[in-house]
């Protein structure tokens, strides 16, 4: 019975990994580029206390984040040293509420969901390709840019496996901005309701004569 649980989760495994493959989510992605990585036989680093070529372990961290976020997918992944391949892994990415703050380092870091607001797709390969783009009008709907072509288009559209550049804003900022806008809005309407209401300081000319 162990030998048959010990198959089945090595299957169950396989099968994660294959799914995986052709599809991923955003936050795994952005997961797995802040874990922890040792170096290759074939690319060590150089220590300066042993005098040799160590595979030494390499991290990163993201500290702060900005109010503009550009998140950059790898679609291209080197076979070899001369060969490489394009990469049809669809990267599922929330439009709304990417949330952020358990990536972020800096723990006194507030306000850190965003919402995504434009896409670059990329389709074809590296011989040729060609560049569309979604993004997120002042109306709130969502637009499809195919050179001189624009449509409207929904959010269900959007995720596919030629995404290549996200942007994200954070949400914050976003709200700050309509509310900015709202108020001038309503400066701006406010100073044409006193214009209608001012007097007019035409005078009429009466001529007498005897």
């Amino acid at each position: 019975n162990n030998n048959n649980n010990n198959n089945n989760n090595n299957n169950n495994e396989e099968d994660e990994e294959e799914e995986d493959f052709d599809r991923v989510s955003l936050e795994r992605c952005i997961r797995l580029f802040t874990q922890e990585e040792q170096l290759g036989p074939d690319d060590p680093w150089y220590c300066s206390n042993c005098k040799e070529p160590r595979q030494a372990f390499k991290k990163f961290d993201l500290w702060s984040l900005p109010k503009v976020l550009v998140i950059h997918l790898k679609r291209f992944s080197y076979k070899n040293k001369y060969f490489r391949d394009k990469l049809h892994t669809v990267v599922d990415f929330p439009i709304q509420d990417l949330d952020l703050t358990n990536i972020c380092v800096d723990k006194d870091a507030t306000n850190l969901k965003y919402n995504l607001f434009a896409i670059s797709n990329h389709y074809g390969g590296l011989g040729g390709g060609h560049y569309t783009a979604y993004a997120k009008g002042a109306d709130k709907n969502w637009y499809t840019f195919d050179d001189s072509s624009v449509n409207e288009t929904s959010t269900n559209s959007l995720v596919t496996d030629a995404a290549y550049l996200l942007f994200y804003v954070r949400q914050s900022s976003e709200n700050e901005q309509e509310q900015q806008e709202s108020e001038q809005q309503n400066q701006e309407q406010q100073n044409e309701e006193q214009n209608e209401e001012q007097p007019t300081n035409e005078t009429n000319n009466i001529s007498i004569s005897n």
